[in-house]
């Protein structure tokens, strides 16, 4: 197994329109980067939209997952505000 591949590795990168994510991954037994693209909705909260998807997939790749037998979760939301 390639020493690079072991790493949790990754960049994120704010575009235009939402967000590339890149990170590594063995296959085949070579390290190879990959992307993810999470576009931002044409809607007044497509960026946090966007956010909340790159939040969802940066907790997955570094174990963080949601269990309902755990007392306590990380959460992804949009609350809205009391005006």
């Amino acid at each position: 197994m390639n020493e690079l591949a072991l790493r949790y590795d990754l960049r994120i990168t704010q575009c235009l329109n939402g967000y590339r994510v890149n990170y590594l991954e063995e296959i085949d037994g070579k390290t190879q980067v990959m992307e993810v693209v999470f576009e931002e909705p044409e809607t007044e909260d497509g960026g946090k939209e966007a956010m909340k998807k790159v939040s969802w997939f940066v907790s997955e790749y570094f174990g963080v997952f949601y269990s309902k037998n755990s007392k306590t979760n990380l959460v992804h939301e949009i609350i809205e505000a009391d005006a």
